[in-house]
């Protein structure tokens, strides 16, 4: 009788050791749910970056544009497309050169 008890003791334990495993592998918070968050988490750190050199560029881009009237002047011909009037403009077709 003592054995019996002992071996249902033992497949009991087994089974709830196999079923804490799939919950521990398998639940919304088990350990594929952490893999994706750390992965997600990698990628939000990579796209930060990103965005921390992008905000470096923009911050010098402003400080050229207030301190260097040679930067406005720059900026104001290449992009808006502006001119002096005693200056000669030629526009060139886009596309490859012959």
């Amino acid at each position: 009788m003592a054995f019996f008890k002992l071996r249902i003791l033992n497949v009991f334990l087994f089974v709830e050791c196999v079923v804490m495993f799939f919950f521990y592998i398998f639940s919304t918070d088990g350990w594929l749910a952490y893999r994706n968050l750390c992965a997600q988490k990698d990628s939000l750190s990579c796209q930060l970056d990103t965005i921390k050199q992008e905000i470096v560029g923009l911050e010098t881009e402003m400080n050229n544009f207030a301190q260097d009237d040679f930067y406005k002047e720059k900026i104001a011909r290449e992009q808006l497309h502006m001119a002096r009037p005693e200056d000669i403009v030629i526009y060139l077709p886009k596309g490859n050169a012959p």
